[in-house]
């Protein structure tokens, strides 16, 4: 009886916030594939990772722990300058050694998801709803809209079925984008990876971020996201 209540959900959210179209979902599924596979991306209970921006000498560390768990924690030299924790329904950050909390619009993001990778995300009719857009340069154009009210476009390349850019539409403005492009795509444990990503905001101003690691379901435990 609790699955058959579980699969009625479903299918009532799912006819009220939407579905994808079959060529969107075709070639999601065919990314989910690429970097992995939905058996084994599932798999992947924590995430942990190392970046740099450009030539700062500034260390990003982030944790993620499935389904919404996250933290970050921002280094200058070796000291922790900032750091955000969010324990699956509360969010924190520290400032100069100020710790405060978080409102709820701030923690949106995070309590509405339910993977550690996107891509599983993009296939979920409960969190987005995809159309398909055009096929042209290479790559696969769609159309996202996030529960949440986000709108990005997201572009897969037609032979690997990476991710290899996203646009998210500013304050609600069609040619007002945050863009993300990803490169580098490595395998690591089963898993492929991006290892180089960059961002172009509004005003048409480029930050490169590269990886400098990445530890898969390994070393992070629930207090890694308290303080």
């Amino acid at each position: 009886m609790k699955n058959l209540f579980t699969i009625f959900f479903i299918l009532i959210l799912s006819s009220v916030f939407g579905q994808s179209d079959t060529k969107s979902l075709e070639i999601i599924n065919k990314s989910i594939e690429a970097i992995g596979g939905k058996e084994k991306l599932l798999k992947m209970k924590t995430l942990y990772s190392e970046m740099k921006m450009g030539d700062e000498p500034i260390l990003y560390i982030t944790r993620e722990m499935a389904p919404n768990k996250g933290a970050l924690e921002v280094q200058a030299n070796g000291n922790v300058v900032y750091s955000y924790r969010f324990d699956g329904t509360k969010g924190f950050e520290n400032k100069g050694g100020n710790k405060s909390a978080m409102n709820d619009e701030e923690n949106s993001d995070k309590k509405n998801r339910k993977y550690i990778t996107n891509e599983l995300a993009y296939a979920d009719p409960s969190i987005w709803t995809f159309e398909f857009i055009n096929d042209q340069n290479n790559t696969y154009k769609l159309k996202g809209k996030n529960k949440n009210g986000t709108v990005e476009y997201i572009y897969f390349d037609k032979k690997t079925y990476y991710k290899v850019k996203s646009e998210t539409v500013i304050q609600n403005n069609e040619n007002n984008f945050s863009t993300f492009y990803y490169e580098d795509y490595r395998n690591l444990d089963g898993y492929t990876l991006s290892f180089k990503m960059i961002h172009v905001d509004p005003t048409n101003t480029k930050t490169e971020m590269k990886i400098e690691k990445y530890i898969i379901n390994k070393g992070i435990s629930n207090k890694d996201f308290i303080y």
